[in-house]
């Protein structure tokens, strides 16, 4: 076991996570002198606990992301404060709003049924999980929504909050539009 005092990572060996099977194509260990095997832990204690880890040997195409939030900020509601994010592809999502895919409001006057349609609307968009999202802005055009917002948010990504913006505004492009979500998603596919 070691650990790396500049990123805080702690590698160990843990051979019982190697895939059966030959080998993937190497790549170097990130923590010089350790073995094929070992396993690399990052974890944060500020805010909720969040590992992640690389192996020893595994191709180079993962993603990672890790929360942070600082404890010299207010404790977030259903976000982090900062997401680093690592990984092979970067996906930006335009504003989603509550239209089915032939461009129908969805829930006209309804804000809950607006935002879990827009939350199925990025769902389709991302091709991955939601886990995979690290940013999320949020416009909406009554601020008093915002606990039914933060109500839905968490029903699809309370297991991984990413940094987020709400911000009310005067208006959006159709006028039964109650509020409109884009997205930025770090993935491994």
């Amino acid at each position: 076991m070691a650990l790396d005092p500049k990123t805080h990572n702690l590698y160990l060996t843990a051979s019982e996570f190697d895939p059966p099977g030959p080998p993937p194509e190497k790549q170097p260990h990130p923590q010089p002198g350790m073995k094929p095997g070992s396993l690399g832990l990052s974890v944060t204690a500020n805010g909720p606990l969040r590992c992640t880890y690389t192996r020893c040997g595994e191709p180079s195409n993962f993603a990672s992301t890790r929360c942070i939030n600082p404890p010299t900020l207010t404790k977030p509601t259903g976000y982090a404060h900062v997401v680093i994010a690592r990984g092979p592809r970067t996906i930006y999502i335009a504003g989603q709003t509550a239209t089915d895919k032939d461009g129908n409001v969805v829930g006209p006057g309804d804000f809950r049924a607006q935002a879990n349609q827009i939350f199925e609307n990025l769902r389709a968009a991302l091709g991955a999980g939601f886990d995979d999202i690290v940013n999320l802005n949020i416009y909406v055009l009554d601020m008093t929504n915002a606990p039914a917002m933060r109500e839905v948010r968490a029903d699809y990504l309370a297991s991984n909050p990413p940094a987020a913006m709400l911000v009310e505004v005067k208006k959006l492009a159709r006028d039964d539009f109650m509020l409109e979500i884009e997205a930025i998603a770090v993935t491994a596919k």
